[in-house]
């Protein structure tokens, strides 16, 4: 038995959800329906000609998101009066589509729920527990639950490590909080699975090339292959993304949603509707808001629609109000950024630029590429599809290729140039994170296949060949949705971590013995990575005075202990350079929390026994 599944096992309690969390569930559904049926509702008002139904609960995410960015941070509305609009908004289009008899996303998303359902009861109990979690995004929700406001002057002073960060998810787990009367932690978890159901749909929709208001029904079997493919089957689902706060699933959903609606803009022989032309700035709006590096593949996404509409410059300028609409909000941000004094990923001046980690840089980024070989192969194949159509035309359902090609070139040679002018130091020559951006395509590379498999499967399958073909992947892809999340449980909970829920137990006791307004040191050598789950849980504000970790050089040892910062410390793992420093034994098994007395003596204050292991170092994170 692997030790994740011996884990698993041996925390069964901590998997049950408890009556708060399922009253969360209940809110984050509720949420989920509100922002579909805004996004139905006003589809169906402004026509319903030429949209896309699938993108219904983006485009719902979307125009919130415009409501709280400009309602909030430009007029300083109160965001739970905007939360009450929204709701007022969501009622109202709910009696119109009772009226119409209408669904949100045109049918099937029932369906896609109900495969999912696996997939959301091993995870309902989940708890947050990856670093940027605690030093950013939740933080940034945090803020907005305590003061009904973005972080910005003359306001309370935010804990984040990026309060600037775009607040697109931001706003959905805040939604959630409010409603459910909780700050809700995970709500951006379940939010990202939603998407990739939203996603499947899209999917369905594009592999069958289906003119607007000619939908087919959606199978069980074509929602069981679409949801497998973008979940378990997908090269770029990672668990560690998507069921955290990170934005690049949601970064991801929005991108192949944009791209879809940005094609329909300029492949109309014909003016779009107004339907077309909301959607596609709600959802341009929710793609910049979602992370600040999406404007780089904003702007890629604008030149690869050029490049289909190079012929008929006319259609390119039905994409640019969009555009200008999504990119007048984004300003909007910027300004109040301005005004927060920064909170974003600094930019260095060019003469500070790196050029000399270049070679390490490219190298890093080709040793990523040959161990995530499956989605670089994918993409390397549907770029060379795309240099093809090009060159030699082609019809237009793969002049999606055109567009994958400018965002993946395009996407990649920025990812090079953050290598240069952002990161500094290792994650700089090391190509921080190369994998974990690229996933940000991946949604985009999965309706491109779709795509090229629905022309191929159109022009060469007979009948007889298709449905043995649907028959033997629908079933193989409904029991990898019932039994993948189960046999994958270990995998899935990352959070049922031995040294995180060590953390997630001592934290609060920690709080509760601590002087008031006490801030705390945090020892962690060899470094786990732990201080900012432990900042996060001590509550708002600076917790920790500073921290000793892997980093740490044995003068910064010395200077610990004779530091007048603070007079506590908490000591995840301790060391003999620590010990010989501070003259005192400090018991392995255990983490402690130590006290400099009058006397400049340190002593133990008390101590917490590990659980399952013996020195946190053990573990790998």
């Amino acid at each position: 038995m692997s030790d994740s599944m011996s884990l698993l096992l041996n925390t069964l309690p901590a998997l049950m959800p408890t009556l708060p969390a399922l009253g969360q569930v209940a809110a984050f559904l509720a949420i989920v329906a509100g922002l579909a049926t805004i996004g139905a509702g006003l589809r169906i008002v402004t026509g319903n000609r030429d949209a896309v139904a699938a993108a219904d609960l983006v485009v719902g995410w979307g125009l919130v998101v415009v409501l709280f960015v400009v309602g909030n941070s430009l007029l300083a509305i109160p965001l739970t009066i905007l939360a009450l609009l929204t709701g007022l908004a969501a009622l109202v289009f709910a009696i119109v589509l009772i009226r119409r008899k209408a669904v949100p996303m045109g049918g099937g998303i029932v369906k896609l729920l109900v495969l999912l359902l696996p997939i959301l009861a091993v995870t309902a109990s989940m708890q947050a527990s990856e670093g940027d979690d605690f030093g950013t995004w939740l933080p940034n929700l945090r803020y907005l639950v305590l003061f009904d406001h973005f972080p910005g002057p003359g306001l309370e002073p935010t804990d984040s490590q990026f309060p600037a960060y775009p607040p697109a998810g931001a706003i959905v787990a805040y939604l959630v909080s409010l409603l459910s009367g909780q700050l809700s932690e995970t709500a951006i978890d379940r939010f990202n699975l939603i998407l990739l159901g939203a996603l499947a749909l899209l999917l369905i929709r594009t592999f069958r090339d289906e003119p607007p208001g000619s939908e087919r029904a959606v199978r069980w079997r074509d929602a069981a292959i679409a949801l497998a493919f973008v979940t378990l089957f997908s090269p770029t689902f990672v668990p560690r993304l998507v069921l955290a706060n990170y934005a690049e699933c949601a970064t991801a959903v929005s991108l192949a949603f944009a791209v879809i609606l940005g094609l329909r803009l300029v492949q109309t022989d014909s003016r779009p509707g107004p339907a077309l032309m909301l959607q596609a700035t709600a959802v341009f709006a929710a793609l910049v808001m979602t992370k600040q590096s999406t404007l780089a593949l904003f702007g890629l996404l604008l030149i690869g629609l050029a490049m289909v509409a190079r012929r008929t410059p006319r259609r390119l300028g039905w994409a640019l109000t969009p555009f200008l609409v999504a990119l007048a909000m984004l300003l909007v941000w910027k300004h109040h950024v301005m005004l927060l004094g920064g909170g974003e990923m600094p930019i260095s001046a060019f003469d500070t630029w790196h050029w000399n980690v270049l070679p390490e840089t490219l190298g890093s980024m080709l040793t990523v590429t040959h161990n995530k070989s499956g989605y670089f192969g994918l993409s390397a194949l549907i770029v060379l599809v795309g240099l093809w159509t090009l060159i030699k035309g082609g019809s237009q359902p793969l002049a999606i290729t055109q567009v994958f090609t400018i965002l993946f070139l395009g996407f990649n040679a920025f990812l090079l140039w953050t290598y240069i002018a952002v990161f500094i130091g290792n994650e700089g020559s090391s190509a921080a994170s190369f994998w974990r951006y690229n996933t940000q395509l991946g949604g985009v590379q999965l309706v491109t296949l779709a795509a090229l498999l629905g022309v191929v499967w159109r022009r060469k399958a007979e009948t007889a060949t298709r449905n043995r073909i649907v028959a033997v992947w629908g079933t193989i892809s409904l029991l990898v949705l019932i039994a993948g999340p189960v046999l994958g449980a270990g995998l899935l909970r990352f959070d049922i971590h031995k040294v995180k829920m060590h953390i997630a137990e001592v934290a609060p006791e920690l709080k509760a013995m601590l002087p008031p307004g006490t801030k705390v040191w945090f020892i962690d050598p060899p470094k786990v990575g732990m201080h900012n789950q432990m900042e996060y849980n001590l509550g708002y504000g600076t917790q920790l005075a500073d921290r000793i970790s892997y980093y740490s050089t044995e003068e910064d040892y010395a200077n610990f202990a004779a530091n007048e910062i603070s007079d506590y410390a908490y000591v995840l793992n301790s060391s003999e350079t620590l010990e010989t420093a501070i003259a005192l034994t400090l018991p392995v098994g255990a983490s402690h929390l130590i006290h400099r007395d009058q006397t400049g003596q340190w002593r133990i204050v008390k101590s917490w026994l590990f659980k399952g292991f013996v020195r946190a170092s053990d573990l790998k994170y």
